[in-house]
């Protein structure tokens, strides 16, 4: 199963989890049918205020989440908060009723329930929220600035894409944690991991995606 299909990531992890000989079927759930017609995909245009209409269809072995927004498109912290955390919250909650075995998670570098960043503190809420939960192994990734085409502009990004890129060429050593990821490399990453036979949590820096090392696993923030 795949949340968010149609962003910068999940896009590529579809397309991944469509080639991908270890997957039969793959269920993409989008707020607006993208129109793609694949022997194995199956597509359902959701409304995720209604999610108990549709829960239903939540069952797999597999859970990836590539679900995300940003302040600006959310328009207030109470609205991104309901987006990003209450969301996923209740995918989850879902799942784990299904017997979903595994799930893989987009997250973002800095997550931390206790940052002085709101954002930051979001998305460490929700692997706090995540880790709770009963899964045979839950996988975290966390990336930098994303790198790949979007539909949307975003300048902020593109600013600081540019600025990491500028910090990799002076020092690529040195800066190589806040180093720009490409969205693909997450992605595989993702898929790369959902693999694995080892059950327990896993954080997964942008270095490591981007170096396909392995993952650090354990409670403790990189």
């Amino acid at each position: 199963m795949l949340f968010g299909a149609s962003g910068l990531v999940g896009s590529h992890c579809l397309q991944a989890l469509l080639h991908h000989p270890a997957y039969k079927q793959v269920t993409a759930f989008y707020r607006h049918s993208p129109g793609i017609k694949k022997d194995k995909l199956i597509t359902h245009e959701v409304d995720m205020e209604q999610m108990d209409e549709w829960s239903q269809w939540i069952e797999g072995e597999d859970l990836f989440i590539c679900l995300g927004t940003t302040m600006s498109k959310a328009g207030s912290k109470k609205a991104f908060f309901h987006i990003e955390y209450e969301y996923l919250q209740r995918i989850l909650t879902h799942a784990q009723k299904k017997g979903v075995q595994q799930v893989l998670l987009v997250s973002a570098m800095g997550a931390d329930s206790s940052s002085l960043f709101f954002y930051n503190q979001v998305k460490g809420k929700i692997e706090e929220m995540a880790r709770c939960m009963d899964f045979w192994a839950i996988h975290f990734f966390r990336p930098s600035i994303l790198i790949g085409s979007r539909e949307e502009v975003r300048p902020l990004e593109s600013f600081a894409a540019g600025a990491g890129m500028a910090l990799k060429l002076l020092g690529p050593k040195m800066f190589s944690k806040i180093t720009p990821i490409e969205a693909e490399k997450v992605a595989l990453s993702m898929v790369k991991a959902a693999q694995g036979t080892r059950s327990g949590v896993f954080y997964y820096p942008s270095h490591y995606m981007a170096r396909y090392g392995k993952p650090n696993s354990g409670h403790d923030n990189m």
